[in-house]
């Protein structure tokens, strides 16, 4: 079992254990509340994001919403056709990866007409509230539309706050953006040269939380 300084480390529940691992990073992502059954809350994060505040202010905000998930406007884009046309635009995903994101739009647009009101957002920091009515059958429908398509959970989420009576809690800003709680750091990759790489990933965290924070200021 590997161990992190000052966090406390689980085995990788059954669900998840014969995955692939980009799957199980995502069941991981959508069954917070069956990871944490005894916690009534919890807040996921990508690998690249770093908490650099007291997370406390977001907390209880989220928690006096009263929503079921709390969610961070994304930077760029607004809604699920104009993900598409990015993803569909990048050297990144082959043709029949293209395509199947363009398939699953398009079986999206007959529930979602333009206008419909559910803005898009970028999924790397979520707050869940494990009590919350739907929040099981919400994320099992994410769950399923993630696996069954694209594999693009962004596209997949609007809908499903669409079909499913779920309270959110958005926060109109990016953690993108210079911020006091958030940082979002490169992929680390360690393809260039073992521990140096390592100390210069480190490193150039370090730089980006220091602008960060006097961004914020």
């Amino acid at each position: 079992m590997p161990k992190a300084r000052g966090w406390t480390v689980r085995p990788l529940p059954e669900p998840a254990r014969d995955l692939p691992s980009g799957d199980a990073n995502r069941w991981c992502k959508m069954f917070a509340h069956e990871i944490f059954p005894e916690y009534g809350y919890s807040v996921y994060l990508d690998g690249n994001i770093r908490i650099v505040s007291d997370l406390k202010a977001l907390r209880d905000e989220f928690i006096a919403s009263h929503a079921a998930i709390g969610l961070f406007k994304h930077p760029t884009r607004s809604t699920i056709d104009e993900e598409c046309t990015e993803l569909c635009a990048s050297p990144r995903f082959s043709p029949e990866e293209k395509a199947a994101m363009l398939a699953q739009l398009n079986r999206y647009r007959g529930d979602m007409p333009t206008g419909c009101g559910v803005p898009l957002s970028e999924n790397s920091i979520i707050f869940r509230n494990h009590r919350a009515t739907n929040l099981a059958p919400a994320m099992q429908l994410w769950w399923e539309e993630y696996r069954h398509n694209s594999k693009r959970d962004q596209l997949a989420l609007p809908w499903v706050l669409q079909k499913v009576d779920l309270s959110v809690h958005r926060w109109d800003w990016s953690f993108r953006h210079p911020n006091p709680h958030f940082i979002r750091m490169p992929h680390f990759s360690g393809r260039s040269g073992g521990a140096f790489s390592v100390a210069r990933y480190y490193l150039s965290m370090h730089r980006k939380t220091l602008r960060n924070r006097l961004k914020a200021r």
